[in-house]
């Protein structure tokens, strides 16, 4: 009698919840390489052209001086564009000091841009998470918070983090229209949704309009 092959476990197809996972590591690790581009490569040669029309102008005469004085400003500005953009895509503090000091800045630098009032409610200290947690947290937020500004049109944004022994709770409020009536969840939610399910936690919306919306983040520690 012969014996039954052996199964090939190494090439069995990776389930959908491997494959999410896969595809937000490689997402996040693509963020954080362009951030990384944006900020040392070209930001870097922007200030060296910078330097060297500086340089320039101690040698002409003053109505060349004075436009390369326009080129300087106008290279100030698209430096100042390339490090919000690289820091939208991935911030460095996310890495060094963790997510609390991450929304901090973030919400700081989003209410600078938009001009809607962002506030943070968070314990005194935030203890160090899994780098995969605070990723997928603060894309969760970075996300609710540009839901607000292009489709809401809030004017406060209140995000509130608060842990227990057993899980991290994180919410993000918005004063805007809320959902209309028909509304069906696009991209942003459900990749919200792939997000927290990933790290075996869930998301709650509620939404009224005129009223505001409020969304709930719970993943287990």
């Amino acid at each position: 009698m012969k014996a039954a092959p052996k199964r090939d476990t190494e090439t069995a197809p990776p389930t959908r919840k491997s494959v999410s996972a896969r595809l937000f590591e490689a997402e996040d690790n693509e963020r954080r390489r362009l951030s990384r581009e944006l900020h040392d490569c070209i930001a870097g040669s922007l200030v060296a052209i910078k330097m060297s029309v500086g340089k320039l102008r101690s040698k002409l005469g003053p109505e060349e001086s004075k436009a390369t004085e326009q080129i300087e400003s106008a290279v100030d500005k698209v430096i100042a564009e390339i490090r919000t953009m690289s820091y939208l895509l991935h911030p460095p503090t996310l890495d060094v000091i963790g997510l609390k000091s991450s929304i901090v800045t973030y919400a700081a630098e989003f209410q600078r841009r938009t001009g809607i009032e962002t506030s943070l409610e968070a314990p005194e200290s935030l203890p160090r998470l899994e780098a995969a947690t605070e990723t997928s947290l603060f894309r969760i937020i970075q996300e609710c918070l540009t839901n607000a500004h292009k489709h809401a049109k809030a004017s406060k944004i209140l995000i509130t983090v608060a842990v227990s022994g057993e899980a991290i709770q994180i919410g993000i409020t918005d004063n805007g229209d809320g959902f209309p009536e028909g509304f069906r969840e696009g991209f942003g939610i459900h990749g919200m949704r792939e997000r927290a399910k990933e790290l075996g936690g869930t998301i709650s919306v509620e939404s009224l309009i005129n009223i505001g919306t409020s969304i709930i983040v719970r993943i287990p520690l």
